[in-house]
């Protein structure tokens, strides 16, 4: 996961749709202001949109210290603690 300052949810998404494949998983994941998202999905991904957003401009880009893409499909099929996934 990756905060994102200083460019809009628009153009972070773009950068995602951009990266996005069927083997790399990232999106938006949350708005915690006008111009401040947090991306989330596979690693790799994540760095990619981290380094083109600062091609954009973004005031900053911080990775994240979580180890799971919380707010991602990816958890999507993740144990929910009742024995059935």
């Amino acid at each position: 996961m990756a905060a994102i300052i200083g460019l809009s949810s628009e153009t972070v998404e773009d950068l995602c749709c951009q990266v996005r494949s069927k083997n790399e998983v990232v999106g938006l994941a949350i708005h915690n202001a006008p111009n401040q998202v947090v991306i989330s999905g596979h690693e790799s991904a994540v760095e990619k949109i981290m380094t083109e957003s600062e091609k954009k401009g973004a005031l900053k880009v911080v990775k994240l210290p979580i180890s799971v893409p919380c707010h991602c499909n990816l958890l999507d099929q993740a144990p929910n603690g009742c024995g059935q996934i």
